[in-house]
């Protein structure tokens, strides 16, 4: 057992000092740590200013049926690094999307794609139930 906790931990250490986004998949039983041994993994290597990546994003495929759906939980679950472990936000997607070009331009292309349309729609399905 103890053999695979330090695979795991190693393959987690290697995902996160590579400079190429990529996809780690970390499986076991419900309640054996996977997100717990993440969380403790990107903290050390946050600390230690071995980190790849300014953002990464953990998703929990737990009640995630559609392609959609995982986007959009990938979208909602990053966290930008740079300043600390700061989770999306309204500020961190604008500065985000100001890196990219003007707002008004980024939604009219945004706004073509299936995924984004399906979020506007989710989002609004969501603020209406409050």
């Amino acid at each position: 057992m103890a053999m695979t906790v330090k695979l795991v931990n190693d393959e987690i250490s290697r995902f996160l000092h590579r400079d190429e986004p990529e996809v780690l998949c970390i499986r076991g039983r419900w309640g054996v740590g996977k997100t717990y041994t993440w969380t403790k993994q990107l903290e050390t290597a946050q600390k230690a200013k071995k980190l790849g990546l300014e953002r990464y994003s953990y998703v929990s495929l737990f009640g995630v049926n559609t392609l959609d759906e995982l986007e959009f939980s990938i979208f909602e679950n990053v966290i930008t690094l740079s300043e600390g472990v700061r989770k999306a936000d309204l500020a961190t997607l604008d500065a985000y999307v100001s890196k990219l070009g003007s707002w008004r331009k980024l939604t009219k292309i945004a706004s073509s794609l299936p995924v984004i349309r399906n979020w506007v729609e989710l989002t609004r399905h969501r603020w209406s139930r409050l």
